[in-house]
């Protein structure tokens, strides 16, 4: 190795400990407040309000800081169900209560997976609205279709949410961005009657379709869901109207359904759909989505 190689190679360590010096005052600069921030998120859950009181009040952190978890501190109290917290929360300046986590998750969102209508009522009287968020994969097996707030509602059954949540007509008739699923084939399939009444009373299309044809009628008839079978029946819903893979109707779906499960139910549901299709008037043509895998096959 000669002078000059042994001169660049000193050089190249000088410049790379310099650099990492000049680094080292900002890095744990974001470190500390990663953990003032932490700190912060935990003594939310913890109920340590005397500790968030003076995080707030020497400005260490910022009230719409997130956690290790990916969760703010508006989301916890949610999530715990603590309401002191969230009214609390709701008073301090610069609060975001439609802050999102990197999977678009709100507090509104967490206030509806653990059912608790009443802190679903503060969030929406602060000014919370319905977004689009991914399904965590243990929800929706694998894959990460954006949902809404409102179809996690009708999932989930909740009535009394649905009812208090700010919606439009386009977001009670919303289809999913993967299957295209509105929020009443959500509560249908997951057998949430009061939900499916609740969704129908706002203006939920009862006929409409998903990509693969499907509609909320077929859904209940294939999984046995008699009482919602019941109540889209007497909402009027089509029975002639068929999915595009194996063009069956609701009461094709109920067959099979009978078939694989031998449920009571099916039999009921089955003789239900005769009955309505001998009285049922004749219905316009089936219409088609204009984008849905089967169009486009």
């Amino acid at each position: 190795m000669t002078i000059l190689n042994i001169f660049a190679s000193f050089c190249a360590v000088f410049l790379s400990t310099m650099t990492l010096c000049s680094m080292q005052p900002e890095e744990d600069a974001q470190l500390a407040q990663e953990e003032c921030d932490n700190a912060f998120v935990r003594a939310i859950h913890n109920g340590d309000l005397a500790f968030v009181r003076a995080c707030l009040d020497d400005n260490i952190v910022d009230v719409n800081c997130f956690g290790a978890d990916n969760a703010t501190g508006l989301m916890i109290a949610a999530e715990d169900e603590n309401s002191e917290f969230i009214k609390f929360l709701l008073q301090v300046k610069g609060i975001d209560v439609n802050k999102r986590n990197y999977a678009r998750w709100s507090a509104l969102d967490f206030a509806i997976t653990v059912h608790n209508q009443d802190i679903v009522a503060l969030l929406v009287q602060a000014g919370a609205t319905l977004g689009n968020h991914l399904l965590p994969t243990s929800f929706c097996q694998g894959y990460f279709p954006t949902i809404t707030t409102l179809m996690l509602a009708a999932w989930h059954g909740h009535p009394g949410i649905i009812h208090i949540l700010p919606k439009t007509a386009a977001d009670i008739n919303r289809h999913n961005g993967y299957s295209g699923q509105t929020p009443l084939m959500f509560a249908a399939q997951n057998n949430k009657l009061l939900a499916v009444t609740e969704l129908i009373s706002a203006g939920a299309d009862i006929n409409a379709a998903d990509n693969d044809w499907w509609t909320a009628l077929m859904f209940a008839a294939w999984m046995g869901h008699e009482s919602v079978v019941d109540c889209l029946l007497d909402a009027q819903a089509r029975t002639d109207l068929r999915d595009c893979h194996f063009f069956r109707n609701a009461l094709d779906w109920a067959k099979v359904g009978y078939r694989i499960s031998h449920k009571a139910s099916y039999a009921s549901i089955i003789q239900k759909l005769q009955e309505h299709s001998l009285l049922a008037p004749v219905a316009p043509p089936q219409p088609k989505p204009s984008e849905s895998f089967c169009s486009v096959m």
